[in-house]
């Protein structure tokens, strides 16, 4: 639904520009309007048109949100969109001579328009809402933008739009070539806009190709290239024609990559729409080809887009869902912004998608300072996670379990939809670092209410970790199986990769050595600071099964677990415990039991 509702909004602002434009225009020039009619009868159609185009100008402005309520101005501007083809079909009806080419597909194109929008905007969204509420990013202190600059951005937009369809119209009209094309001017302006988000993204990608960057996602329009688990993949998404926005995403494969190769990557986006732009430009005031009258439109059309493209990324604003313009990367860049160390971050993450370099080679003072800037949104979230990793790869089990819980902490606190992918590290956490499975159960759950590519390491070894955890060892084999057969088939010597082969290795330790007892829920651990505790190894989670003080322990072997009770009448029952050897892995609680009631009967 959020989908359709914006589609229905660039239908009211092409409804809204050329009523207010001609409106405006009119004002500033009286005497082309008023050779024919009074002033005072020019006035008073100049406000008829005027209040006629104030339900589109105000549904375009208040579906620029979702809102759980019904919108009014919305409802108002569809039936005004009924009413005119309604009208349409009937004049071509009753006069057929004074059609002048119009036919009457144009007037069902605007009774549907009407019916859809009526239907849409009566009904309640309240999803849509919270999922944009939930994404929504906050501004973030040196971050060189404003929320009037992004305002800005829209309005230069939308004036340079009018700008140049009005110019174009009158370099037509002298060159007499104002005759409707073959082409319907919409598919004409799709492909233009497509075009230059093409070439705003390949300027992007060219540069960063040149300076030896790896390329992992390619995106214009509806069209969707990503490069997961070592192999390109191509998506169409129909969603993409409503802003034929572009994205590329390219990843240094050297940690002192220079900052001008940054600077030169992300101006080169800008500057490849004004230079096809001039040649678009020279190519329609210079050149006829054949077909020109048909044509000339798209190439106008591309020229005005490339313009304004390179013109308005060049403003340093933030979008609503955290990306930053070029315009404010290029600004984080020269004022060596606090933002320009969480991007530096984020590349040497994916660096580890094309690189041999793993989570533990990475800075991981850098990753918590890039957390700690975004404690309330997602990208907090998914940096914590990172640490999580990285703590996970160094084998350091305590400082894995904090991060995650961070994560968690981040998401109980904080209104976050988060995508499919990133439960799973909830899920491999809970059950692998903490042993609670009914946690592991939960995010488990939430994540099945997502719809995201199941079929991968991450998705089979979350099931194998939940299944481990709750006791189902035969179900939790067959998962592991399909994971680790995913995990072979991935790129050697990448360091994503390698991790993930890694944490089917450690699980499989886990499967190799189940506990016979059931698995205890976590309980709530008082630790006493005076007595220091010995954090286990990546291969030796730490099971809690009293909430008691956390006396100190030895480390022990690596393939058993560490089971910690309460220090009561316990010096004695403390030394009751087999120590772990090469021998003696395992823990059998009812020997413990039978030689504690023992002892007690002989004291």
């Amino acid at each position: 639904m959020r989908v359709l509702r914006s589609i229905m909004r660039w239908f009211f602002a092409l409804q809204a520009i050329p009523l207010v434009g001609a409106v405006v225009f009119s004002l500033l020039k009286p005497r082309h309007a008023t050779h024919v009619v009074s002033l005072r009868s020019h006035i008073y159609a100049c406000a008829v048109f005027l209040v006629f185009s104030l339900p589109f100008v105000m549904a375009w402005w208040t579906t620029r949100k979702p809102s759980a309520k019904r919108n009014a101005w919305a409802i108002v501007a569809s039936l005004i969109y009924l009413a005119e083809g309604l009208l349409f079909l009937w004049v071509l009806h009753r006069f057929p001579t004074v059609s002048h080419g119009a036919s009457a597909r144009d007037g069902l194109l605007f009774v549907a328009i009407g019916v859809a929008g009526v239907i849409l905007f009566s009904l309640r969204d309240a999803a849509s809402a919270a999922e944009v509420a939930a994404v929504k990013c906050k501004p973030i202190a040196g971050d060189r933008t404003h929320p009037l600059v992004y305002r800005a951005f829209t309005a230069l937009s939308v004036v340079l739009q009018i700008a140049c369809m009005v110019l174009c119209s009158h370099w037509a009209r002298s060159h007499g070539l104002l005759h409707p094309g073959r082409i319907p001017w919409l598919i004409l302006f799709t492909i233009a806009v497509l075009a230059t988000s093409v070439l705003h993204e390949g300027g992007h990608a060219l540069i960063a190709w040149g300076f030896h960057m790896k390329l992992l996602g390619f995106n214009a329009g509806p069209m969707q290239w990503q490069k997961r688990e070592g192999r390109w993949k191509f998506k169409f998404v129909p969603a993409g024609f409503i802003s034929l926005g572009g994205a590329v995403r390219v990843v240094p494969t050297d940690a002192k990559q220079p900052r001008m190769h940054y600077l030169w990557t992300i101006a080169a986006g800008p500057l490849s729409n004004l230079i096809f732009g001039s040649i678009a430009l020279y190519l329609l005031l210079c050149m006829h080809w054949p077909y020109y009258e048909q044509t000339w439109r798209l190439v106008a059309y591309t020229a005005s887009f490339c313009y304004i493209a390179g013109i308005t990324n060049l403003l340093p604003f933030m979008t609503e869902d955290g990306g930053y313009s070029d315009g404010a990367r290029i600004l984080q860049i020269l004022t060596d912004s606090p933002l320009e160390e969480y991007h530096r971050t984020m590349d040497s993450l994916a660096s580890t998608l094309v690189t041999e370099r793993r989570y533990r080679d990475l800075d991981i003072e850098a990753i918590q300072r890039a957390a700690n800037q975004f404690p309330q949104e997602r990208r907090g979230l998914f940096l914590q996670l990172c640490a999580s990793n990285y703590y996970l790869d160094s084998g350091r089990i305590r400082e894995a379990r904090s991060a995650l819980d961070s994560a968690e902490a981040i998401y109980n606190n904080n209104s976050i939809d988060l995508p499919g992918p990133l439960h799973t590290p909830f899920v491999i956490g809970h059950a692998y670092l903490n042993h609670n499975a009914a946690a592991a159960r939960t995010w488990w759950e939430r994540m099945e209410t997502k719809k995201f590519e199941r079929n991968n390491v991450d998705y089979w070894l979350a099931q194998s970790a939940l299944f481990w955890i709750e006791g189902r060892q035969k179900e939790a084999e067959e998962a592991w199986r399909k994971a680790d057969a995913a995990a072979q088939k991935l790129p050697p010597t990448v360091g994503a990769y390698e991790f993930d082969r890694m944490r089917c290795a450690l699980l499989r330790k886990e499967l190799d050595h189940p506990s016979e007892e059931p698995i205890v829920p976590v309980a709530p651990v008082f630790r006493v600071a005076s007595t220091p505790v010995v954090p286990a190894t990546a291969t030796a989670p730490i099971f809690r099964v009293a909430a008691e003080p956390v006396v100190a322990t030895t480390p022990i072997a690596a393939a058993a677990p560490v089971f910690r009770t309460a220090p009561t009448p316990a010096a004695q029952v403390v030394q009751l415990v087999p120590a772990a050897t090469e021998d003696n892995t395992r823990f059998d609680l009812l020997q413990f039991l039978r030689t504690a009631a023992i002892e007690n009967l002989r004291n």
